[in-house]
């Protein structure tokens, strides 16, 4: 961005910049109260067991977002000069821990699929080449979204005292594909659950177990369905500044 821009191209960077700040204060917020809602449990249930590829992954989903956090915090309040000249590496590590959070979330969906499937060979095959396909394309939609990354001239941030990084230009289609892939991905795991927990229905299988599995089953796939929806609307219908928001933040 040019250091001469327009008193209206500069108030809606600063317009950009507070409503992005107020969603991240909000999302924040939302993490640490689910974080303490949850916590009682946690100790309960995960704290003292022993510890395994299930566990390490589960802590690495759980955790892993408050990192995110950190560098919201980093951007809202470390000193302008020190930011806006960082704002792509900022950008870019947020971003991975962003998406093998993902991954890791997506990994244990994928092995409790597999363990109430017998834990086969062929069908434990199937389930890694699918993720592992789903895990590169993701990484490469997200890669590709970094690159065509634009932000504010840093000189003109300065001047402007913005805080934080605003993006000026982003491809969004490869956000769309990203939220399409891991869309995909859970309505075939979830499908795998749910095949499995009907034929254990019809055979008179432990009715507690299996309606626990169907409601966990179909609340996750249409809770993340549901959000990858509104993200690819929000996507195609806000500006490029709420782009970080709808890609890496809010879900």
């Amino acid at each position: 961005m040019n250091s001469t821009v327009s008193d209206q191209a500069l108030a809606s960077i600063l317009q950009t910049r507070r409503i992005t700040s107020y969603v991240e204060a909000v999302n924040i917020t939302l993490l640490l109260y689910d974080y303490i809602l949850t916590l009682q449990l946690e100790v309960q249930y995960v704290w003292g067991s022993r510890w395994s590829l299930i566990t390490a992954l589960y802590y690495y989903t759980k955790y892993s977002i408050f990192l995110d956090g950190l560098g919201v915090v980093f951007q809202t309040f470390v000193n302008p000069s020190i930011v806006t000249v960082h704002c792509r590496a900022i950008t870019i590590a947020g971003g991975a821990i962003f998406v093998s959070g993902t991954c890791a979330a997506e990994a244990i969906l994928v092995m409790k699929a597999w363990a109430v499937w017998g834990k086969g060979r062929r069908l434990g095959a199937a389930l890694l080449f699918i993720f592992l396909g789903a895990v590169s394309g993701l990484s490469l939609c997200i890669g590709q979204f970094f690159k065509s990354l634009e932000f504010a001239d840093t000189a003109y941030a300065l001047s402007a005292h913005l805080t934080g990084c605003s993006v000026t230009h982003a491809k969004s289609g490869f956000l769309v594909a990203f939220w399409i892939i891991t869309m995909a991905l859970d309505a075939i795991v979830t499908l795998l659950l749910l095949i499995q927990g009907y034929h254990a229905f019809k055979i008179g299988g432990n009715q507690g177990l299996l309606r626990l599995l169907y409601r966990d089953g179909l609340i996750y796939f249409i809770y993340m369905a549901g959000m990858s929806t509104i993200n690819v609307i929000l996507i195609y219908n806000l500006p490029p500044g709420f782009l970080l928001l709808t890609g890496l933040y809010v879900i």
